[in-house]
């Protein structure tokens, strides 16, 4: 009776013990989940904001883009996430039907995760506590964001924040993350400083809009650009968040006609004749 009652103590230990185990901090704290995103196409780089709200149980995904830019924030539905038993599973607005995990923090060294809806894997190479947050690393380094490699992290979320379907996996970065108002974690990039990236050479060739300014923003169609005194434009060209050029003018800067394509968000890049560029998103309705 007593070595019954003993391995029944062992199993009931073992038991609860896994599901201690498997017992993460909740990357979605309430309906005012937010991070701080920085998002790169080509050589420009801006401060967008990715946030939750939760309406009737349901927590939807949103990404604010230049969110502290007057005139340019520019709100769009990602999807809507679902957490449970440490993963993150994200359905995206025009894929319903279908839901994708993001996040695994079951993960150990040695195995596998396939990114999705990039179709590409990685293999988890280390997994560590800091703060009391599991982190696991993986062997897939960012091209974009310094060759910090995709790293989950516990309560917050991905340090490459792969939540767009058509952004590309490396193109956002999570420099902050805040529940509430409450700042719950701060990148250790030493690229970053306080959620802020610090500015490197690239960006000190890039023209502020001072010197040049477009709009209407959003537009239906039709742009206008007007240049500072003694600002010559060399070039104007139209990109996809991905990076495809889609258009390309060396005359008539003053005007760009984007009727021909389709309601979305684009990048226009101007090139000054003395080499510096200017790039700024512009919302196609």
């Amino acid at each position: 009776m007593k070595n019954k009652t003993v391995l029944l103590l062992l199993l009931i230990t073992l038991v609860f013990g896994n599901l201690q185990a498997q017992t993460y901090e909740n990357v979605l704290k309430a309906d005012s989940t937010s991070w701080i995103s920085w998002h790169r196409e080509l050589e420009y780089t801006m401060k967008d904001l990715a946030y939750v709200k939760n309406i009737y149980g349901i927590n939807y995904l949103y990404f604010t883009f230049a969110f502290d830019y007057p005139g340019l924030s520019y709100p769009f539905l990602v999807g809507t996430l679902r957490e449970t038993d440490g993963q993150l599973w994200i359905t995206y607005a025009d894929d319903p039907n279908n839901e994708y995990l993001i996040m695994d923090m079951n993960l150990e060294v040695g195995d596998e995760f396939v990114f999705n809806p990039y179709n590409y894997t990685g293999t988890v190479v280390e997994t560590r506590y800091e703060n009391g947050r599991k982190i696991i690393v993986f062997d897939r380094p960012s091209y974009n964001w310094y060759q910090e490699p995709i790293m989950f992290i516990e309560g917050i979320g991905c340090n490459i924040m792969s939540w767009e379907q058509n952004g590309g996996w490396d193109y956002s970065y999570q420099s902050c993350k805040f529940d509430g108002q409450e700042l719950a974690y701060s990148t250790p990039n030493t690229h970053f400083r306080d959620c802020e990236i610090i500015t490197d050479d690239t960006e000190d060739n890039m023209v502020d809009n001072q010197e040049v300014e477009v709009y209407p923003n959003p537009s239906n169609g039709v742009v206008s650009l007007s240049f500072a005194e003694n600002t010559e434009c060399q070039l104007v060209e139209i990109y996809a968040l991905d990076g495809r050029l889609l258009q390309s003018q060396g005359s008539d800067f003053e005007r760009v006609d984007m009727s021909g394509l389709e309601p979305s968000i684009y990048i226009i890049k101007v090139r000054l004749a003395d080499g510096r560029e200017f790039a700024e998103r512009i919302v196609k309705e």
